[in-house]
């Protein structure tokens, strides 16, 4: 089976970069965004749901437990493909769905459920956007 082989130019190449490191940045904006509007809110938000003090904790201690784990899952399973893209296409829906389930959660069991499914999706967001700058820039 024969390859074909693509030439292109450096032009071609700048471009692409150029856009590659536009979409990054656009999704270095997205998420610390995010990320400030929900640490700065989530607290209250479990208060208004009638979470204890205690539960709060628990809840903030949990998921960073499960994302521990996670983040060293997410790795290996980034290093086995070589392509940090394709994980990230798929925690960044993970991180999504996670956190709209998180907004209709009532029961505490769920909280603390949803809350850790968000915590390990998350956990791969930064460390493969990081990896996808670093092959966009190259040398």
């Amino acid at each position: 089976m024969e390859s074909e082989l693509t030439i292109t130019s450096p032009a071609q190449e700048a471009r692409g970069q150029q856009r590659g490191l536009l979409i990054v940045r656009a999704l270095y904006f997205l998420y610390f965004g995010g990320v400030g509007a929900y640490w700065s809110f989530i607290n209250v938000y479990y208060k208004s749901l009638g979470l204890s003090g205690t539960q709060i904790g628990l809840v903030n201690t949990a998921a960073p437990l499960a994302a521990i784990g996670a983040a060293t899952l997410w790795g290996m399973l980034s290093d086995r493909l070589g392509q940090p893209r394709k994980v990230l296409s798929i925690s960044l829906p993970g991180v999504i769905l996670s956190a709209m389930a998180l907004s209709t959660a009532q029961p505490f069991g769920l909280i603390v459920l949803f809350a850790c499914l968000l915590a390990m999706f998350n956990s791969a967001t930064i460390p493969l956007l990081d990896n996808t700058t670093l092959r966009l820039l190259g040398e």
